[in-house]
């Protein structure tokens, strides 16, 4: 049997894929439908999903089989008692389906909800108890949450439609939601801090006098230059929204009317022209970035810090383009404010995982 998903290129076409592959497979795997037929050049029909799949008829329920439990680990007794929210609940694999996301991560989450919102069948399966990847909470012994990862957000306070966030964009697109707090500052407890805190504002000149206050002057022109390299980064990230990209000749329509911000944002600066070559840096991770401009040992953990509390991931394992994004809009002059998913990232989950099965899509933990 064979798997496939819309290319990313045309020499992709005949590959096998799979997608957010962070999670070992079963011992006995579902079996998956043949190829699926996708969007040419030439002839855009109604019958494609804006994916560029062929809609497939829903795989019966009477044709479901279990996931074998013998390759999942049972949940600890608490995981079970908690036992609340949509992440937290397994489904049974069903026999065929277009799409098999192996991973319940924000990634793999927003892919499965967005293929079932556009017609795809598609299941997930999850090596772990409960979805979200590195997102999840957990409960402490002394009855509070904490977020494992994420647990800093921008935008998903946003009205519908206007939101610069990719993941409330996926959940706007799927006709979920979550409530969240808003607020305009943080606190950074460090190791080796002697008490001492460092005060995060979503204001430019504060953060400089923190990292002044902690790491020095040299410290502080090293952000500068660094600060200074993402911001067409930033602006160019915010010029390509996370709903106008696809993997199909539908590129040319949803993508077009933003070539002139991109055009702008990389071409319009000091550098002119040659800040062209500044978007390799939008496929790289953050710390190849950092490193071309940054020595200060300690404003290199405080930028780990920064990527960890955004992707859960420090910052050789975080996109270069969500951090210059951050910053830029974290330090707009006309000022922003943070966002808090009540519930904790776990909401994000329930939410994305409500959409995936909203659609007719299952998750196998």
């Amino acid at each position: 049997p064979s798997l496939r998903v819309a290319p990313a290129s045309s020499s992709s076409a005949s590959r096998p894929r799979t997608a957010n592959a962070s999670a070992s497979a079963p011992a006995a795997r579902p079996r998956v439908g043949g190829p699926s037929s996708f969007a040419s050049s030439s002839s855009l029909s109604s019958a494609l999903s804006p994916l560029g799949m062929r809609r497939r008829p829903r795989v019966s329920p009477s044709r479901r089989r279990p996931l074998p439990r013998a390759a999942v680990d049972s949940p600890p007794p608490a995981a079970a008692e908690k036992g609340k929210g949509a992440g937290w609940s397994s489904d049974e694999l069903p026999d065929e389906v277009d799409v098999v996301v192996v991973g319940a991560g924000i990634g793999g989450l927003s892919c499965a909800a967005l293929l079932g919102k556009y017609g795809v069948s598609v299941a997930i399966a999850e090596a772990h108890y409960v979805a979200g990847g590195a997102a999840h909470s957990f409960r402490g012994a002394d009855g509070y949450e904490f977020d494992s990862g994420p647990s800093y957000f921008l935008g998903l306070s946003s009205p519908p439609g206007e939101s610069i966030n990719g993941v409330r964009q996926v959940l706007d697109a799927v006709g979920e939601s979550v409530e969240a707090a808003t607020y305009d500052s943080m606190k950074f407890y460090f190791p080796d801090g002697d008490g001492e805190t460092f005060t995060c504002v979503a204001d430019r000149e504060c953060y400089r006098d923190g990292i002044r206050r902690f790491a020095g002057e040299d410290a502080v022109r090293e952000w500068d230059v660094l600060e200074e390299a993402m911001g067409p980064l930033g602006e160019a990230a915010v010029a390509i929204p996370f709903a106008g990209m696809r993997a199909d000749a539908g590129v040319a329509l949803t993508m077009a009317k933003y070539v002139a911000p991109i055009v702008k944002a990389l071409g319009g600066g000091p550098k002119g022209a040659e800040g062209f070559e500044d978007a390799k840096w939008l496929r790289e991770n953050f710390s190849e970035l950092v490193n071309e401009h940054v020595t200060n040992a300690w404003l290199k953990n405080m930028l780990d810090l920064e990527c960890f509390v955004i992707s859960g991931l420090k910052a050789d394992a975080t996109s270069a383009a969500i951090m210059a994004f951050t910053f830029v809009e974290r330090h707009k002059k006309e000022g922003c404010v943070y966002d808090y998913p009540i519930g904790g990232s776990q909401a994000i989950i329930d939410a994305l995982v409500r959409g995936v099965r909203k659609y007719g899509g299952e998750m196998a933990l």
